[in-house]
């Protein structure tokens, strides 16, 4: 099942006329966890695809190839993780939480 993360990220790349252009970017990603190899078939890696980018603050062209940029989707993937393992957390701490509600 695909999960969706919002990132806020500062970013740069080339425009078209060869020029660096940076920007503070908001990105919207889909995420699904990938799968270990079984004897039955091969492993899957965790899957991101990027949903959109959108400019704050400036009004700047987002190239195409920022929607494939491999830097752009490692960072999704890492905010995607952090995302998973605060969860973990919260729901170990609410486990936690209510055990110790009976003493």
């Amino acid at each position: 099942m695909a999960e969706r993360g919002r990132l806020t990220t500062t970013f740069t790349w080339e425009d078209r006329n060869g020029d660096n252009v940076e920007a503070r970017l908001r990105v919207i990603y889909s995420a699904t966890k990938g799968y270990p190899d079984t004897w039955e078939e091969p492993g899957s890696p965790d899957e991101i695809e990027i949903i959109s980018i959108a400019p704050i603050g400036s009004e700047v062209e987002i190239p195409l190839a920022l929607y494939t940029d491999d830097q752009l989707l490692d960072e999704c993937h890492a905010d995607w993780i952090e995302m998973q393992e605060e969860a973990r957390e919260w729901r170990a701490q609410s486990r936690r939480d209510s055990m110790m509600e009976g003493f």
